[in-house]
C-alpha cells in the first residue's frame, strides 16, 4: 500500500533554505537554553544568596543534607533570620522539583521557595522548606 498524498497547503507553501537556517537556529537555542537550565550554577545561588533581599539573612538559608538514604536542602527553616528545627514551625513543605526527572534540581527553585516562604511569613506564621535532591535519568 503506498502512502497517502497529501496536497501542500498554499497558505504556508514551502520552506526556504533561510526558513530551514532559522529553524535549525531555533533548535540549537532551544537544546543550549536546557542544557544549561539543567544544572544551575554555583553562580546562580550566590546570586540569589548575595542579592540585596537576602545579603543580610544568607547564613539562615540553603543547607544542605546529606545522608546515606537521601540528600536535599533545607530553603528554610522556621524564618529568615532565626534558624530553628523545622519540627517547630507552623508550616513544612516537602518540596519536589519538576523536570520528569531529566532535568532540574532544587537550585532552581531556590528563589521561588525563598518568595514563597516570605509569603507565609507575612501572614504571621513560621515555616521551613525542603526540596528533595533526587537522581535524574540516566545518572
Amino acid at each position: 500500500m503506498a502512502a497517502p498524498q497529501y496536497a501542500r497547503n498554499p497558505q504556508f507553501g514551502s520552506m526556504r533554505s533561510g526558513d530551514w537556517l532559522l529553524l535549525v537556529y531555533c533548535v540549537v537555542r532551544i537544546l543550549a537554553i536546557t542544557r544549561f537550565a539543567c544544572r544551575p550554577s554555583q553562580e546562580y545561588t550566590d546570586a540569589v544568596l548575595s542579592s540585596p533581599r537576602y545579603r543580610s539573612c544568607r547564613e539562615n538559608i540553603y543547607h544542605p543534607v546529606s545522608r546515606s538514604d537521601f540528600s536535599g536542602y533545607w530553603f528554610i527553616q522556621d524564618t529568615l533570620i532565626n534558624r530553628k528545627p523545622p519540627s517547630t514551625s507552623d508550616v513544612t513543605i516537602f518540596y519536589l522539583h519538576g523536570g520528569g526527572y531529566i532535568c532540574s534540581q532544587p537550585a532552581h527553585y531556590l528563589l521561588f521557595s525563598l518568595r514563597l516562604a516570605e509569603a507565609v511569613l507575612d501572614r504571621g506564621l513560621t515555616v521551613s522548606i525542603f526540596a528533595l535532591d533526587y537522581s535524574l535519568a540516566p545518572e
